[in-house]
């Protein structure tokens, strides 16, 4: 309640009527006034502002949350930030209320208290995090309470049209008071994608000209280990140039393959280990006959394996000493640029 003063004086008077009902008496009164105080309490007002309009798992972003109460500073019992996704673009306090249990795909928070501080509550082995968050430095509140957040790996991925991250605050003073809003401009949140292989290389040892796609030159169960928040489909490519040293000199076939020429190599691959539906790994990102993963929402940690790699090559002369080969995973619009022979770890 705005402009109530702290003390509110109140005159009462009490006024008493004595009347002695004798005969030929006069009748006598007195009255006499009693003051006493009420204590009137600032309902807490809020505002809530992240500057970007799109967050990126694992950037850490500052949040400023205002509150005017007349009251001061001392005033306030506590603040809570809610970082949560949303099906659609509106929210209100009793949905804020009813988010109360973190998981790592949809919903952090920081609860502030005088006595303990800023503390981050976040599902068990999240990658939420919080920073070097601050109070306001005056007693009249001029300065926002600053939330330092680092969304996590998994957070969902949402383009803030329909699915979008809610940013609000409650604050509470030490009479129970509240005050509640919400960012109204909201947040997407950008996709995120990482991958972790089992090893690092994947040599092939010596190819003998004329070697053709079969069991002597497989290169078997390559699994990874994708960590993402969206939409993702797992692709396995190589890079053209990956032959270089020895003896002669060898193009890598990108589209032939059964049918790779003279002084050409090619490689197939697949994820169930069968050479008949192998199919050709090209120089640009492909499902490679590996799975494709559309799924949505966030994922968690998803193993997935990709069987056997194989390769076919035709020379025309004997070349014993060749580099390693370029090949690597990527993950949606993730680029593979480590060096051949290596198993990427893009994100």
């Amino acid at each position: 309640m705005k402009g109530l003063k702290k003390l509110l004086p109140i005159g009462v008077a009490v006024a008493l009527l004595v009347s002695l009902l004798v005969p030929g008496a006069a009748l006598a009164g007195t009255d006499g006034a009693v003051s006493t105080t009420l204590s009137g309490n600032d309902t807490p007002d809020v505002v809530v502002a992240l500057s970007e309009t799109s967050m990126t798992p694992q950037t850490e972003y500052t949040i400023n949350v205002t509150v005017t109460d007349a009251d001061g500073y001392a005033d306030i019992a506590s603040v809570v930030l809610k970082l949560y996704y949303d099906a659609n673009t509106s929210t209100d306090e009793t949905e804020f209320d009813t988010k109360t249990v973190a998981d790592a795909q949809t919903l952090a928070y920081i609860t502030w208290t005088p006595g303990g501080g800023f503390v981050l509550s976040e599902e068990a082995s999240s990658t939420w995090a919080t920073g070097a968050n601050a109070t306001p430095t005056s007693e009249d509140l001029a300065n926002p309470f600053v939330f330092k957040i680092t969304p996590g790996k998994v957070s969902t991925e949402a383009d803030n049209v329909t699915p979008s991250w809610q940013i609000a605050a409650k604050v509470t003073d030490d009479q129970g008071a509240t005050g509640w809003a919400a960012d109204a401009q909201r947040s997407a949140m950008a996709w995120y994608g990482e991958i972790t292989v089992n090893t690092a290389s994947a040599p092939f040892g010596i190819l003998a000209p004329g070697t053709t796609f079969g069991a002597s030159s497989r290169v078997g169960s390559l699994s990874m280990t994708y960590v993402t928040n969206g939409d993702y489909d797992e692709q396995v490519k190589v890079a053209t140039n990956a032959f270089t040293g020895g003896t002669g000199t060898v193009t890598v076939d990108v589209t032939d393959f059964d049918a790779a020429a003279a002084d050409e190599i090619a490689f197939k691959s697949d994820d169930t280990a069968t050479l008949g539906t192998a199919v050709g790994v090209t120089a640009s990102a492909s499902d490679g006959d590996a799975t494709t993963n559309t799924i949505k929402p966030a994922q968690r940690p998803k193993a997935s394996e990709l069987a056997m790699i194989v390769s076919r090559m035709v020379l025309k002369s004997r070349c014993r000493h060749w580099a390693r080969m370029f090949l690597c995973w990527e993950v949606k619009h993730s680029a593979c640029t480590l060096p051949i022979g290596h198993m990427a770890d893009n994100g």
